[in-house]
């Protein structure tokens, strides 16, 4: 992608992904994750090489998000720009929200995922989908 292409696509989107393929004959996915990891709080490394094997396809690395949504005790918390919010939604409609506000455009010329929302949800998160119920407070904070 040029330039000018990716002024048209930033017009029409508020993400547009871009990267770099780069030699790693000398560094891990791991080691490189270990150097970006400690000057953030939150980051993640996805790793597509297969248990036993060396090495993956692909290694995705992230770090300083620009939004954290957490859903605790049944209050949802929405960090972004700095400052902590809370809302009163539904956590999968927050969710759904922020899908849509950052919905990128799919290019054919680099990987599948470019970027978007990586996370966990714990045991507790079914309560969003069935009608079951819980019968005490999360007070050791796990998901």
């Amino acid at each position: 992608m040029n330039y000018k292409e990716f002024e048209h696509l930033a017009k029409e989107y508020k993400t547009v992904p871009v990267y770099k393929r780069i030699l790693a004959d000398l560094l891990t996915p791991i080691s490189a994750y270990m150097r970006l990891a400690k000057k953030s709080d939150y980051s993640f490394i996805l790793e597509s090489a297969e248990q036993g094997e060396g090495y993956g396809r692909y290694s995705f690395i992230g770090r300083n998000p620009h939004i954290i949504l957490k859903s605790e005790n049944n209050t949802i918390r929405i960090y972004e720009d700095g400052v902590w919010t809370t809302n009163s939604d539904s956590f999968l409609s927050v969710l759904r929200e922020i899908q849509k506000k950052y919905q990128a455009p799919k290019l054919s010329q680099i990987p599948h995922f470019t970027g978007g929302l990586v996370g966990f949800m714990g045991y507790e998160s079914i309560t969003w989908v069935e009608d079951i119920p819980i019968y005490q407070e999360d007070g050791l904070q796990c998901p």
